[in-house]
C-alpha cells in the first residue's frame, strides 16, 4: 500500500521533528551559608582536570565562561576563590544525534574557599546535560565544547549564588551563545 517514497517522507518528518532538551542539576555536598554567598565576588577561579580525557578547549572555555558569568552574577564585596574540578565531558556525534539521538554533558565539583583563611565555605556537584535527536537535536547539540561550559557557568550562578546569569555572556562573540540561545536567535530572525 505504501511505497518506499512514502516511508522516506514519513521518516524525514520524524527526523526533522525531533528536538533536544537539557537537564542541569547542582547538588550541594556542603552548602555555603546563604548569608555568606550574598555579599561575595569571585576573586580567583582555579580549574583542574580530574579526567585527562576532557579536552583542553573545554577547560579553556569553562575558565572563560565562568569568569564572564561570575563577573556579572556575583558582585559583592567579600572575595571568594572558586576551585572547579572537572570530572567528565561527553561530546556528541552529529550522525548519532540525527539517527538515534545523542547526549553531551559536563560535570564537576565547585568549591568555594575563603582566600583569607583557606577554609572551604561550600562544595557543590554540578552536572549539565543536553540531549537531542533528529536534525533539530543535532543543531542544538552542536558546539558542545563551548555550549556546555557556558551552561555549567550559568548553573553555578543560578544554583550556588542564587543569581541571574547574564542573558548573553559576551554579546560581541556569537561563539559564547549556548545552543538554546542560538536556536532562539534563529527563530527570531525567521519571524522577522
Amino acid at each position: 500500500m505504501y511505497s518506499n517514497w512514502h516511508r522516506a517522507i514519513g521518516a524525514s518528518v520524524i527526523l526533522i521533528g525531533l528536538a533536544g532538551c537539557s537537564s542541569n542539576r547542582v547538588e550541594p555536598i556542603s552548602a555555603a551559608d546563604a548569608t555568606w554567598t550574598e555579599n561575595v565576588q569571585v576573586a580567583a577561579i582555579h580549574i583542574e582536570r580530574n579526567n585527562p580525557d576532557v579536552p583542553v578547549v573545554v577547560m579553556d572555555n569553562l575558565a572563560r565562561h565562568l569568569r564572564i558569568v561570575m563577573d556579572s552574577c556575583v558582585v559583592g564585596e567579600r572575595n571568594v576563590d572558586m576551585r572547579v574540578r572537572v570530572d567528565n565531558f561527553e561530546g556528541n556525534s552529529t550522525a548519532a544525534a540525527i539517527l538515534i539521538g545523542d547526549t553531551t554533558g559536563l560535570s564537576g565539583t565547585v568549591l568555594l574557599e575563603d582566600p583569607e583563611t583557606g577554609a572551604t565555605q561550600g562544595e557543590y556537584y554540578v552536572d549539565s546535560v543536553q540531549s537531542g535527536g533528529g536534525l533539530i537535536g543535532a543543531a542544538v547539540l552542536s558546539g558542545s565544547e563551548d555550549g556546555m561550559p557556558l551552561m555549567f557557568a550559568e548553573q553555578v550562578c543560578e544554583d550556588v549564588f542564587a543569581g541571574v546569569p547574564p542573558e548573553r555572556a559576551d554579546a560581541s562573540s556569537p561563539s559564547t551563545l549556548s545552543p538554546r540561545e542560538m536556536e532562539l536567535e534563529e527563530r527570531e530572525a525567521v519571524d522577522e
